[in-house]
């Protein structure tokens, strides 16, 4: 049977709103860090502009990369 993905356009309005907080929380947590996002690209095995989609809550990037930001910041 083939494999059916949901377009990011699909998802549900609070699932996209909890993506963008999370990419907030992310963002604020690199910032007071003083990190730059080169940095967090190292850390979380991706590159900038990975870095700067999660930032922006881009629903398309990877769970993964969502949770590992997750780990960066805890």
């Amino acid at each position: 049977m083939p494999k059916q993905n949901t377009s990011p356009a699909d998802y549900p309005q609070a699932v996209l709103r909890q993506i963008e907080l999370l990419a907030q929380n992310i963002a604020i947590a690199r910032k007071r860090r003083g990190e730059t996002q080169a940095q967090w690209a190292s850390k979380l095995g991706v590159s900038v502009p990975t870095v700067a989609r999660i930032e922006r809550g881009d629903p398309s990037v990877a769970v993964a990369s969502y949770v590992m930001g997750i780990c960066v910041i805890s």
